[in-house]
Parts: structure tokens; C-alpha cells; sequence
């Protein structure tokens, strides 16, 4: 929104004193706007619930198949969210789990991963963060995090 405050700024001024009905108009759409982007932004982010499946326990050398579940509970579609997993060094398969993707009113996505038990010990999964902004991109994307999740390996 700091980008378009001078805009904002000239807007109401032009508004003001040349009596522009038309630079009003823009004014408040613009306005208008901003408060649409910031309550979907909001609400959009605190509606999405986050499952990890997997067992907890697993063997040296062993593929441990990780499944997340992404519900979005609101009856807004969720236009982007980025999911970034935070996994131990020691546990990857070579790649992070970072996805973008868009969600409908009321839809899951199911992601599936698999690490590998290279090392003894016990580890974190998470925490899960996800973000996701308004439609226009006009205020700063919204993050959560979800909590972490313990994996021992013997």
C-alpha cells in the first residue's frame, strides 16, 4: 500500500480542489480495494488447516513417506499459497518441500514426500509455513505456522 499512497495522496487533492468527480470516483475504488485485499488476506490465511500423516518411528536406511493435507475451510477461493516444510539436513531426499498452488472454497491438496533415515536420532518436522496474499497484490503476503512434528529414528 506504501507504493500507492502518493497516488492516494494526488487523488484526493485533485479530488479536492478542482471539484473532480471522476478522481473521487478512483479514490474510493482504490480505497475500496485496499480494505477488500486486506480482509481476504486475513481471512483467507487463518482458514487453512494442515495434517502431517507418517509414522513416527522408523529404521536406519529405511523411506519414511510423509503425507501433508492442506484444507482450506472457507468458502473463499485462496488465489496463491506457498507451503515451505522446514526438514532436517540429515533427512532429505535432496529437495525441499516448497510448493505454490491455488485452492477453491472448501478444497484439500494432499502433499507427498519421502525422506530417507540416513542418520540415527531424533528429529523435527516443521515447523509447516504457509503464505498467502490478496488478490490485487496489493498488501504483504500472510503467513502461518503450523506446529512440528517429532520422527525418531533407531
Amino acid at each position: 500500500m506504501a507504493d500507492f499512497l502518493p497516488f492516494i495522496i494526488f487523488l484526493m487533492i485533485l479530488a479536492v480542489f478542482l471539484r473532480a468527480e471522476s478522481a473521487l470516483t478512483i479514490f474510493y475504488m482504490i480505497l475500496g480495494a485496499f480494505i477488500l485485499s486486506l480482509w481476504w488476506n486475513r481471512r483467507c490465511i487463518q482458514h487453512i488447516d494442515v495434517t502431517r500423516e507418517y509414522d513416527d518411528h522408523a529404521f536406519l536406511g529405511e523411506k519414511i513417506n510423509i503425507k501433508l493435507s492442506i484444507k482450506n475451510k472457507s468458502i473463499l477461493p485462496i488465489l496463491w499459497l506457498e507451503i515451505h516444510e522446514s526438514l532436517p539436513v540429515s533427512l532429505r531426499a535432496g529437495r525441499n518441500v516448497k510448493q505454490v498452488f491455488s485452492m477453491g472454497m472448501k478444497d484439500s491438496r494432499a502433499i507427498d514426500y519421502t525422506l530417507n533415515a540416513l542418520k540415527r536420532g531424533f528429529y523435527t518436522l516443521g515447523p509447516l509455513t504457509a503464505s498467502s496474499g490478496d488478490p490485487l497484490g496489493l498488501i504483504k503476503p500472510a503467513q502461518a505456522s503450523f506446529l512440528s512434528d517429532n520422527l525418531v529414528v533407531y
